[in-house]
């Protein structure tokens, strides 16, 4: 930026300028899954749905109860600015908060309010002051999804942003003839936040499938073994 507004931090780090656009806080929200994947015969986990309306690039945090675990497992990009986001738990009916984030432009705050505004030289609002901001305190990322992970931090409360979660499908044949059983496992990458500022990661099976007649198992292979996770301050939101 060669003129205009900017703010830096101690370590020169610039907080705020003309070009640079953080992400906003928008809503937040509880929901508690009860939907067993009806695809799991032998065991399943549950999900529920969150709609989100009126969004551009929706980046979304979660926070488990207790030791209960979820992901984000699916976001489909239904256009016009809504988004369908399928959020998985272990425990059913279990509580699991959300946090979504924005670009901020893209949102506008009732009057009555003071704050600092920012805009490029087009007049696009780049910051804006009376919209919380998206704080990243830590960012994980696991190779496998067999890694097992264990986190806490000085923050008064985080929340836990899926940017990839690793998944695959695993068989296996159980017993002999003439009874013979096959297991199909949806297994993902899970998190639980078990305190206000702490965190931990481990593989869950989201779904499994148990038939008669082995065979018949037909399933493309789908292994994604990286895991990226992006631990955010919501200290006060």
């Amino acid at each position: 930026m060669s003129f205009g507004f900017r703010v830096t931090n101690q370590a020169d780090q610039v907080q705020i300028d003309g070009d640079y656009s953080n992400l906003a806080f928008i809503t937040k929200g509880t929901v508690n899954p009860t939907t067993r994947f009806g695809i799991g015969n032998a065991s399943s986990m549950y999900y529920a749905n969150v709609t989100l309306t009126g969004v551009v690039a929706p980046v979304i945090a979660l926070r488990a109860s207790g030791s209960n675990r979820v992901t984000l497992y699916n976001v489909f990009d239904e256009g016009g600015g809504q988004f369908i986001c399928q959020i998985v738990s272990e425990n059913q009916g279990a509580p699991i908060e959300y946090y979504v984030f924005d670009v901020s432009e893209n949102h506008l705050i009732g009057g009555g309010q003071y704050g600092l505004v920012v805009a490029d030289a087009a007049g696009e609002k780049r910051y804006d002051s009376r919209f919380k901001s998206f704080r990243v305190v830590d960012f994980l990322h696991y190779p496998s999804l067999e890694a097992t992970d264990s986190q806490s931090y000085s923050v008064e409360k985080i929340g836990v942003v899926c940017g990839r979660v690793s998944r695959r499908y695993r068989a296996e044949i159980v017993g002999a003839q003439p009874i013979v059983q096959g297991y199909l496992f949806s297994m993902a990458m899970m998190l639980s936040t078990p305190t206000a500022a702490s965190l931990s990661i481990s593989q869950g099976v989201i779904w499994a499938f148990v038939t008669d007649n082995p065979e018949s198992f037909y399933f493309t292979q789908f292994i994604v073994d990286n895991s990226y996770f992006m631990v955010v301050d919501l200290t006060g939101f």
